[in-house]
């Protein structure tokens, strides 16, 4: 089994890449640089569809993982393709979900097999129920669990608008819901309204919760974090960051154990 790469921006490609069944990577202008790979590489347009499936038939790839961020690329009238015009059109004015149903049923009448990351990440989840920290105190786990239940709650109920995969709360208190700013805005965001109007009403620093919706299209989308954003919960006074045992990858399992054990901050895995 071969397998592209469809690369956005960010450093999740670069890690998937690391896959030995990995053959080809293909490199979204503007997104991703050729650079950071050791992989054959190409580049294309999000304008140029045609030239994309041309290139993946030529290298004989059938099956293509989607990994990054994408975004949706300004419509230049002059150097768009036909397929490029064609699914432009279809998604346009449409929220994430659906477009991206539409992105995946397109390839799949092309006679590619869509991968999710997982498959080749599998050793990326954390098991149910565990929890990194540097000490195990009762009462703060407690309110991490209540609040961990409560924020899978809420993202389940939200799960039909088109937002984030996280949120941010203290208990019941909502402090944030992800929009298209992306998590790491959402937690400095809520660091902020927490340093100033919440700070002196709750004992504890805020949660992330960072879920996968209800019905996600996790071939696509599926949430991903690393010690990075782990770090910057930690810079804005979080209690804890809470993950799907299930449906978030971790990235930096390391780093990120030894981090939590060395500052005061918990990382909880569940299966919600």
């Amino acid at each position: 089994m071969t397998i592209s790469i469809i690369a956005g921006k960010g450093n999740f490609p670069k890690i998937i890449a690391e896959n030995s069944l990995i053959s080809l990577v293909v490199c979204v202008n503007g997104l991703s640089n050729p650079n950071n790979f050791k992989n054959k590489t190409i580049k294309v347009s999000l304008l140029e569809i045609d030239k994309l499936i041309e290139k993946l038939n030529y290298y004989k790839i059938k099956k293509i993982v989607f990994a990054g961020k994408f975004l949706r690329p300004k419509l230049n009238q002059n150097k768009i393709d036909r397929s490029s015009r064609k699914l432009i059109n279809q998604i346009s004015y449409k929220g994430d979900e659906v477009s991206l149903n539409i992105i995946k049923s397109f390839f799949l009448n092309k006679g590619f097999e869509i991968i999710s990351p997982s498959i080749l990440l599998k050793n990326n989840f954390i098991k149910n129920d565990i929890i990194f920290s540097k000490n195990n105190d009762e009462k703060k786990i407690k309110f991490l669990k209540k609040s961990a239940k409560n924020g899978i709650k809420l993202l389940n109920k939200i799960s039909n608008f088109d937002i984030g995969q996280s949120v941010v709360l203290l208990d019941k208190h909502i402090i944030g819901i992800e929009g298209l700013e992306g998590t790491n805005e959402l937690i400095r965001r809520c660091g902020m309204l927490y340093e100033k109007y919440l700070k002196h009403v709750y004992e504890y620093g805020p949660i992330l919760v960072k879920f996968p919706k209800k019905n996600q299209l996790l071939d696509f989308d599926m949430p991903v974090i690393g010690i990075d954003t782990i770090k910057l919960c930690s810079k804005n006074k979080f209690l804890g960051v809470v993950v799907s045992s299930y449906g978030t990858l971790v990235l930096d399992k390391n780093e990120i154990l030894e981090f939590t054990r060395s500052k005061d901050i918990y990382f909880y895995s569940t299966g919600g």
